[in-house]
């Protein structure tokens, strides 16, 4: 696309208040600036299908993904409670460690949550903090209802560059972090550790950057279990709260 200089760029004035200005084109049309990345037809009609390539490359975020344990036995009603109780969870332990909640992008897994949070917010905080706060809100949920309605959790923390477009992320490491939820180790230390209400799994990237150096729970009580799943082979460390090392 042949984009004129900028000294030859027109302003039009589509509303009293608004006003853009375009930056040559072809014949698909003229680029606005600063638009948001739409390409407009001559005549100045938006054509939102075609979004201009954006440069600024992926980004560093840390990814937790959860899952509830067998919820696939709860019935429509006892879904709905779980999907309700989680997210009011999550949102309270957050809430406790007085986070930005505005930048971290929440997602429904259905039987889960995934969140996606920037750099500026310190990976760290999602191993502690969070993890012990959310075991305790866990733990306190057990205590109010039946049997049948208990959450217990399994959590993966990873991190790494990701893609943002309108309708969502993309990259590896959402990948790699889903392998790690999916994890037979990971959901068979949530088996044998009955009085667990969550068991944590982290890769092996968190574990280097962050627990080895003492920056997320007590490093000894973390065991390492290598993650086979569909095209991934890769160690990982599990966590479990109220264990001093995740029974195996």
């Amino acid at each position: 696309m042949g984009v004129r200089d900028l000294r030859s760029a027109t302003v039009t004035e589509q509303a009293r208040d608004h006003v853009q200005i375009y930056v040559g084109g072809d014949v698909s049309g003229q680029i606005i600036a600063g638009s948001g990345n739409y390409v407009t037809r001559s005549e100045g009609q938006p054509t939102p299908n075609r979004p201009v390539a954006d440069w600024t490359g992926p980004t560093h975020y840390t990814i937790v993904a959860m899952d509830v344990f067998r919820s696939g036995s709860r019935d429509d009603q006892l879904l709905l409670r779980m999907r309700a109780d989680l997210r009011a969870i999550v949102a309270g332990a957050l809430a406790r460690q007085r986070l930005d909640m505005s930048q971290i992008d929440r997602g429904d897994l259905g039987d889960g949550l995934r969140l996606v949070a920037p750099a500026t917010i310190p990976p760290r905080a999602f191993l502690d903090p969070f993890i012990p706060d959310l075991a305790s809100a866990l733990r306190e949920h057990r205590r109010a209802v039946a049997d049948i309605a208990r959450l217990r959790l399994r959590v993966a923390v990873h991190m790494g560059l990701l893609h943002r477009d309108e309708d969502g992320w993309a990259g590896h490491p959402l990948v790699h972090c889903a392998r790690l939820l999916d994890a037979q180790p990971v959901r068979r230390a949530l088996e044998l550790a009955e009085r667990a209400d969550l068991v944590l799994v982290v890769s092996q990237m968190v574990h280097d950057e962050l627990v080895r150096h003492g920056h997320g729970l007590d490093p000894a009580s973390y065991r390492q279990v290598t993650i086979v799943e569909k095209e991934t082979r890769a160690p990982a460390w599990v966590h479990v709260p109220g264990y001093p090392v995740p029974p195996s």
